[in-house]
């Protein structure tokens, strides 16, 4: 009768081990994927395609303007002119 406690205890602690391994690793892959969302809406790609610039358009604002030039343009609405100086 003993044996038979201790194989159903120590199956349970397995069990309880396994299920609390699953919910911290899930927690923990829940933890990366909202900490990369925050930094990512902190990046200027994600404020310019946020005010309605394309994926294509801010790019090339990235690769041409520099940092201060990128405020003004998240200060203000959306304008294609910018766009079309970037072109010529």
């Amino acid at each position: 009768m003993g044996k038979l406690k201790l194989k159903k205890r120590a199956r349970n602690i397995i069990l309880i081990s396994v299920i609390l391994l699953l919910f911290l690793s899930i927690g923990i892959s829940s933890g990366i994927k909202a900490y990369k969302q925050k930094e990512y809406e902190k990046t200027y790609e994600y404020k310019l395609t946020n005010i309605g610039y394309t994926l294509d358009d801010t790019k090339k604002i990235l690769d041409k303007f520099k940092e201060k030039e990128i405020e003004y343009l998240l200060n203000n609405k959306k304008d294609d002119l910018y766009l079309n100086l970037i072109s010529e």
